[in-house]
């Protein structure tokens, strides 16, 4: 139901552009419709129609919009969220650096790489991406905005689950499991959002 109702918002929101030239932030509600899509899409397993919306999402919110709005720029970084749900680990690792005026879409790739790197079985590339994202956690104030979030809270989840993917490429599954359980804790005190803001659920 909330693939087919996102699919049908796309297509009206397309067919009100081509017919009129909405207000500058009308945009926005069109990306909305592609993020909701490619959240429904992934958990349905349609890989190729949920990365098609993830990626028309982020083709509509340009740089210079994102840093007038800061903190929605973490629902860009669902492009790499959906890259992760379906394993693509090479595909993550070949995109590009995104402008890192933009902390919560870096922190999302940073998030992405250090899975792929520990999924692949390079385990000191994931502790070096590992290492970054710590540092963009540290020096990103707690209360910034990421989705309806604060960043330290999304940051909270992040480094823990990364910290678990990097432990199980160590072999060290019990120190994996313990950060995972740590993190599902973190998630659930996370603030309602639709989608949700943390994309690929920790359990």
């Amino acid at each position: 139901d909330a693939a087919r109702a996102n699919r049908e918002g796309v297509t009206a929101d397309l067919a009100y552009m081509k017919r009129t030239s909405p207000l500058d932030y009308y945009g926005m509600y069109l990306a909305h419709n592609y993020q909701f899509l490619a959240y429904a899409a992934a958990m349905e397993g349609r890989k190729a129609e949920a990365l098609e919306a993830a990626r028309k999402m982020r083709d509509l919110l340009p740089a210079e919009m994102l840093l007038t709005m800061p903190g929605l720029d973490w629902y860009i970084s669902e492009v790499y969220s959906t890259m992760i749900r379906f394993g693509q680990w090479d595909a993550i690792l070949a995109e590009p650096a995104p402008d890192p005026r933009l902390k919560m879409l870096t922190a999302g790739y940073l998030y992405a790489r250090s899975m792929a790197f520990a999924a692949t079985g390079k385990a000191n590339d994931a502790k070096a991406a590992l290492t970054q994202l710590e540092a963009l956690a540290k020096d990103t104030p707690p209360d910034a905005g990421a989705g309806l979030n604060v960043a330290g809270d999304i940051f909270g989840v992040a480094v823990l689950v990364a910290r678990a993917h990097v432990a199980q490429a160590d072999g060290k599954i019990d120190d994996a499991i313990a950060r995972l359980r740590e993190a599902v804790m973190k998630e659930d005190t996370l603030a309602y959002d639709e989608p949700a803001d943390w994309f690929v659920p920790v359990r």
